[in-house]
């Protein structure tokens, strides 16, 4: 599911326990970028770390390193 386009969003909204109406939120623009933010936020709260690290998602070289760090640290 993470390769596929569409079905990625809907991953993430599983993983950060939040309804599919966010993914609704991803097809508007300018308001997608808002709920990616919250979308990486509640996955790093739900793994038990910042949910500040999702606004690090919109600054263009810590959105490469901040997906590694969600998932291969403890």
């Amino acid at each position: 599911m993470a390769w596929v386009p569409i079905l990625n969003v809907v991953l993430m909204c599983r993983i950060a326990r939040k309804s599919l109406w966010y993914f609704i939120g991803m097809l508007i623009p300018y308001v997608n970028v808002l709920v990616l933010m919250y979308i990486w936020g509640e996955m790093a709260g739900n793994l038990g770390r910042s949910k500040w690290i999702g606004v690090l998602m919109i600054v263009p070289v810590a959105n490469l390193v901040v997906p590694g760090y969600l998932a291969f640290t403890d």
